[in-house]
């Protein structure tokens, strides 16, 4: 007995086949970047996987905060790209959370006090009046 090729056609694409359970888990595994484990920022190196980041010719890393991670880590995903505060704590902690105006203010200038080696002339995060914030420093992704 030999099977149509239209019913094995159907059989694949039946809601209760494996194919088709698994067919939107392998859409998201393809629209899913991954982070290099180590990412330049001019004179810093961003470690995604230990969660620090460390000045170059400096021995000890500075360890950086869960908010403070995902702000950096989106800025520099995007360099040279301007955020609202709003755009900026969505994309880094997702359309669920929902927190005061000035939080993400509060991040933004923990991370100035910590790679900024002037906060008063910043090189690495720039304010942009009115708008938001924008990552201006060089970025190389190297896994080194």
């Amino acid at each position: 007995m030999t099977i149509s090729p239209n019913r094995s056609r159907r059989a694949r694409f039946c809601p209760a086949s494996p194919l088709f359970c698994a067919a939107p888990i392998r859409k998201r595994r393809r629209r899913t970047t991954l982070v290099p484990p180590l990412i330049r920022l001019g004179d810093w190196v961003l470690n995604v996987n230990e969660r620090t980041l460390t000045e170059l010719g400096a021995n000890e890393p500075t360890p950086l905060t869960t908010p403070e991670l995902d702000v950096l880590q989106t800025s520099v995903t995007n360099p040279h790209m301007v955020f609202s505060r709003d755009q900026l704590w969505d994309k880094a902690r997702g359309h669920e959370t929902i927190v005061g105006d000035r939080t993400i203010d509060v991040h933004v200038m923990r991370l100035f006090k910590k790679i900024e080696p002037d906060p008063a002339a910043p090189t690495y995060i720039k304010t942009v009046h009115g708008i938001g914030y924008c990552f201006a420093a060089s970025v190389r992704k190297t896994a080194f």
